[in-house]
């Protein structure tokens, strides 16, 4: 025992004498008791709990369709229909200059209501690809008008087809919109590619969920 530190306590006892001392450390002890009571009382809340079962949670999907403009024929596989050199649906005799487009109807048929942002790729190709995949270009805008072909934002056919490039506005939940698919070959090309061909041409158009 350290004497130093127990004088005071001991001195104090004497002065207030044994009865006054016992009061005193009643006192104190009634209120911790009263502290102790109401502190472990404070959080003893009203509660309930209740189950719930038997829900049932179901996704839903993108739905992206395209089909030929004006027909209104929804479909997965859109046929080529070239609007201004070409009725017949074929992009031939194509030439340095050569300049021609399609339009193509796009809607957000997705069951859950969200936007689609778009994407198209090229997959596939056969015939002379090594001598017209970096000759060709193409691009697909929302608003085209006559006489006044793109400027800007076009890929060539080998660019297509290394990744998916992103075109127009976020597509809207149901909403049908019309876009344009401009085909071009530069001037500058020449005899490389004469009597050469592309046969079974595929490209896929993404719809994914916009932010």
């Amino acid at each position: 025992m350290i004497e130093g530190k127990t004088k005071p306590l001991i001195i104090f006892y004497k002065f207030i004498g044994e009865n006054k001392m016992k009061k005193i450390f009643m006192s104190i002890l009634a209120i911790a008791l009263t502290i102790g009571a109401v502190s472990g009382t404070a959080y003893a809340l009203f509660s309930d709990t209740v189950d719930v079962a038997g829900i049932t949670m179901t996704s839903g999907n993108a739905n992206l369709e395209i089909y030929d403009s004006g027909t209104n024929q929804t479909k997965k596989i859109a046929t080529w229909i070239t609007e201004s050199l070409n009725p017949s649906g074929k992009l031939s005799n194509l030439y340095p200059g050569f300049k021609d487009y399609t339009k193509m109807d796009f809607k957000n048929e997705s069951a859950s209501a969200i936007g689609l942002d778009l994407k198209a790729q090229l997959t596939s190709a056969g015939g002379d690809w090594g001598y017209l995949k970096d000759k060709i270009y193409m691009t697909i805008k929302d608003t085209y008008t006559i006489g006044s072909f793109p400027t800007e934002g076009w890929y060539t056919l080998e660019q297509l087809n290394s990744s998916p490039r992103a075109f127009g506005i976020t597509l809207a939940h149901k909403e049908v919109k019309t876009y344009y698919v401009f085909v071009k070959i530069l001037d500058s090309v020449g005899n490389e590619i004469a009597g050469k061909s592309l046969s079974n041409v595929s490209f896929v158009f993404t719809g994914t969920q916009a932010n």
